[in-house]
């Protein structure tokens, strides 16, 4: 079991300032303090090709990419961040796009808004099944 996660890397990917400025506040509630962000699709594609994460949030409706197509990025063979835990954290509630997002690989699917309790656990406990 995970027991330090301020050694965790993680990526936000969210294009909105403020819900990137609050995921990030979020997971350092959490105890992650090693935080890197990308604004749109193409920036994040490019970030897990070089860098490696541990945790990835990822916004669906992006500018230059979508999270489908950055998702697609995260799991193909260039990335460095294929064993990354990935939660979807989007204000699209549509059942078919939680289960595309799942089916594509992502771990898990937060809907904004979210509180900090839920947002902390889904974490947790995506990292706790990463780890077996």
């Amino acid at each position: 079991m995970i027991k330090d996660y301020s050694k965790l890397r993680a990526l936000v990917v969210e294009d909105l300032p403020s819900s990137r400025t609050l995921e990030m506040r979020f997971l350092r509630d959490a105890g992650i303090s090693e935080l890197q962000s990308a604004d749109n699709g193409t920036e994040a594609i490019r970030t897990v090709a070089v860098d490696r994460f541990d945790l990835i949030l990822l916004d669906w409706e992006l500018p230059h990419a979508d999270g489908m197509e950055v998702l697609k990025a995260i799991r193909g063979e260039k990335s460095r961040c294929r064993e990354a835990v990935v939660i979807m954290v989007t204000g699209v509630a549509d059942k078919d796009h939680v289960l595309q997002a799942l089916k594509s690989g992502a771990d898990d699917y937060i809907v904004k808004p979210f509180s900090l309790n839920l947002f902390v656990s889904k974490i947790r406990e995506n990292l706790k099944k990463r780890e077996g």
